[in-house]
């Protein structure tokens, strides 16, 4: 392992010799204030909400469909309220899904 004079990172030299430059994860946190790590934070926090949000309403449709097909069989006024309650969620997710995406 040779370091180099300018700057802190490391090189290292494989097999073939050609160099390799390895980082720390803590060389991201060395330059960074409290206001950077709060921006990266909210951005992870964003990313997050991003991935999930984006599975939600599937589940949500699912449930809908479920209640649609067993409409048959319950009464009419519970397929509606168990429809209702989940398009209701699938509102929330949208809203969350929006703050999200300008997390992230």
């Amino acid at each position: 392992m040779v370091l180099d004079e300018s700057s802190t990172k490391r090189v290292v030299l494989d097999e073939s010799g050609t160099k390799r430059v390895k980082g720390s994860i803590g060389s991201i946190f060395m330059h960074a204030d409290m206001v950077d790590m709060c921006l990266m934070a909210l951005g992870f926090v964003g990313s997050v909400f991003d991935g999930i949000t984006s599975r939600l309403p599937m589940f949500f449709t699912s449930h809908v469909v479920n209640a649609i097909g067993s409409a048959s069989t319950r009464d009419n006024d519970a397929s509606q309220h168990t429809i209702n309650k989940n398009v209701v969620a699938m509102l929330y997710v949208a809203a969350i899904s929006w703050v999200a995406c300008f997390l992230g």
